[in-house]
């Protein structure tokens, strides 16, 4: 079983077709955060931007399990998505339109 807040980092990975950089899955995060009524992460400023300590940790935790793997690359460390399920299913209606919203905008 998996808490909410992995839920949602699966769900962003598998939104992006299973791969984005860390970096732009701190900002991806951070914008999906600010629509929620109750955010699922805190942020504080980093040299690139935004950086959630609990995703990080999260994203840890998930690789541990095989969730997920990180991949460091020329240009930059890739978190790639391991398991194929549905996570966006997993997901209430109103998260998951803030975050078809975010692919939409930013994607």
């Amino acid at each position: 079983m998996l808490y909410y807040r992995r839920k949602i980092l699966l769900a962003l990975l598998e939104l992006f077709d299973g791969e984005l950089t860390a970096k732009s899955l701190q900002k991806f995060l951070f914008l999906f955060t600010r629509s929620q009524e109750t955010a699922s992460f805190d942020f504080i400023p980093y040299k690139y931007g935004c950086f959630s300590f609990q995703a990080n940790q999260d994203l840890a935790t998930m690789k541990k399990y095989g969730y997920v793997e990180i991949a460091e690359h020329a240009n930059g460390r890739y978190i790639q998505l391991k398991k194929k399920d549905d996570f966006l299913g997993m997901l209430d209606m109103f998260d998951l339109a803030s975050l078809n919203k975010i692919k939409y905008a930013f994607g």
